[in-house]
């Protein structure tokens, strides 16, 4: 498990037109290919991993799908890459030098970077613009238009040359497709055209009737679309509902379906039987007749509201606010919520130690129905559970004091643990000292056996038996056990800690608060085995992985 994942992908693009300066060919050049080298020194940035979720060996992605996934670059569909566009064939983009001409964008491409050999370092012809067509040149008017005859690349206009001329209505730069907007035509794919457009049409058959398998604006027949279709009663599109003329499955509504028609019908019961709480014309029959009509839970024929069928006819449940003193299970008390931290609880009798609640802004610090290894039979504490995670967290994936808290209660839930938990935990803002309950009874781990005998003696440098259980109550060992932090063997019981022994924070480090593996970062950390002060006094890179100390906390703490 992880509880803290942070990834980040980026990729950019830019186009800059060409013109004629009176001397050569300028602009028209790719400024932040993928891949492209400018010479000059960029910074790296370092990508956080993500753990558990992909193996990053295997690479699943499918060139020519348009979906740009995995080590893709670019994925313009298989009818397109390769075909002249910014995006190649294997999913890759175009850089000047890769023998791969791209029209949009260069004049020439050799297959390298050097000047005086006809195609210049940058892929312009060497002399295109000057007016004499020469060497590589398909043409040169020695002008700035790149829409006329002749490119500003010296090359002659093609449909996918991502230039739009002549008749052409499109060109993409990045290749032109019969699956895209811009067809392999150069021609708009449009709906109705009898192409697919990959993304935006979910059909295109070729023509504009609405009542066949693909409508006049390229969606698929469905119930609700508001078309007509064959097997279809109705189809008011948005307007079809349960409740409404046309039911949501496209069938006349009418009284006995089982809806209830909005503005007609008061019920329906699937019938149009009399008597039976709902009519022929389905309209609701009288509470209180003795039968239970469709819509009632209950009907008892008389008008005592304390009993267990309420003057509604519905069944009386504690919360319901009326106290039912009648019932077959008489309420004492309700005061219509299902709150268990006050005088009446969901069991609507009055609030006692051994209930099972805990009455909030009482004497009672817990309430286990009678006493157990950590509530006494009058309702008081007698002692806490700590325990170590099983699961182990790199600092970054313990994400913050929150998540921490949160991950140790779940672990609890369900055990014969369970209850309100914090983590022995600190950040740079606050300390474990200012952020859990100091007991003034034991601390003990799942198997019972006592850790310490109060907060003084648990936020110490001695413990009696050492936090190595965890919340399934599964030892926590190691052979040889670690004599101190820098033990070979140590880190395999580490436990993040960011706090002294004491449960002070000064001058310790935590990871970034928790968010951080960078290499070089350090957090504080204990040895789960350990009865010395090395059980929260070590400190490891950001990125071992380790445990965490989870440590019961009352459910509602004094004051």
């Amino acid at each position: 498990m992880r509880l803290h994942v942070l990834a980040v992908f980026a990729a950019g693009l830019s186009l800059v037109q060409c013109s004629f300066d009176g001397s050569g060919l300028t602009g028209n050049t790719i400024s932040s290919l993928p891949g492209e080298t400018t010479g000059e020194e960029t910074g790296t940035t370092d990508t956080p991993t993500t753990t558990g979720v992909v193996d990053p060996t295997e690479d699943a992605s499918i060139c020519g799908d348009f979906k740009v996934e995995g080590s893709e670059e670019c994925d313009n569909g298989e009818n397109n890459n390769g075909k002249g566009g910014l995006c190649k064939g294997d999913c890759t983009y175009n850089t000047c030098g890769d023998d791969y001409l791209a029209p949009a964008v260069e004049g020439c491409d050799d297959g390298n970077k050097d000047d005086g050999d006809g195609c210049k370092s940058d892929c312009t012809i060497e002399g295109c613009g000057d007016g004499e067509k020469a060497g590589l040149e398909e043409c040169d008017d020695g002008n700035a238009v790149d829409t006329d005859a002749c490119t500003n690349l010296c090359r002659l206009p093609i449909c996918g040359d991502g230039i739009v001329n002549g008749q052409e209505k499109c060109d993409d730069p990045m290749g032109n497709s019969d699956m895209g907007a811009c067809l392999s035509t150069c021609k708009v794919n449009i709906c109705g055209d009898g192409f697919l457009n990959v993304g935006v049409e979910a059909c295109d058959d070729g023509n504009a009737v609405d009542n066949d398998d693909c409508s006049s604006d390229c969606a698929l027949p469905t119930c609700g679309d508001g078309l007509l279709q064959d097997g279809e009663q109705c189809d008011d599109g948005p307007d079809n509902g349960d409740t409404k003329a046309c039911l949501g499955n496209c069938i006349e509504a009418f009284c006995g379906d089982g809806f209830l028609l909005e503005g007609a019908e008061t019920c329906d019961d699937t019938n149009k039987d009399e008597g039976d709480g709902c009519s022929a014309t389905c309209q609701i029959e009288v509470c209180g007749n003795g039968v239970v009509d469709s819509g009632e839970e209950c009907d008892d024929g008389n008008q005592e509201d304390a009993d267990d069928c309420r003057n509604t006819c519905v069944l009386a449940t504690c919360g319901d606010g009326v106290i039912a003193a009648m019932a077959s299970k008489p309420e004492v008390c309700d005061d219509g919520n299902v709150d268990n931290s006050d005088s009446c609880p969901s069991t609507c009798q009055t609030a006692k130690c051994g209930d099972g609640f805990v009455l909030a802004d009482s004497d009672e610090e817990c309430d286990d129905e009678g006493a157990s290894d950590t509530c006494s039979a009058g309702c008081v504490r007698t002692a806490y559970w700590v325990f170590a995670t099983s699961m182990k967290f790199t600092g970054a994936e313990v994400a913050s004091l929150e998540a921490a808290d949160d991950l140790c209660t779940m672990l609890a839930a369900g055990k014969s643990i369970a209850g309100d938990y914090k983590a022995w935990l600190g950040d740079s803002d606050d300390s474990v000292a200012s952020r859990l309950y100091h007991s003034p009874v034991r601390y003990m781990v799942p198997n019972k056996a006592k850790v310490a005998d109060n907060w003084n003696g648990l936020a110490s440098n001695s413990h009696i038996v050492p936090i190595a259980r965890d919340e399934n109550n599964a030892s926590i060992t190691i052979n040889p056990n670690p004599m101190d932090c820098d033990s070979a063997n140590a880190k395999d019981v580490a436990v993040w800690t960011g706090a002294k022994t004491d449960g002070t924070n000064m001058g310790i480090n935590f990871c970034a608060d928790w968010m951080n593996d960078t290499m070089g970062m350090t957090g504080q950390a204990g040895l789960a085995t350990r009865l010395d002060a090395s059980w929260s006094g070590c400190d490891y890179p950001c990125d071992t992985e380790a445990r965490l100390y989870c440590i019961e906390q009352p459910q509602y703490p004094p004051g």
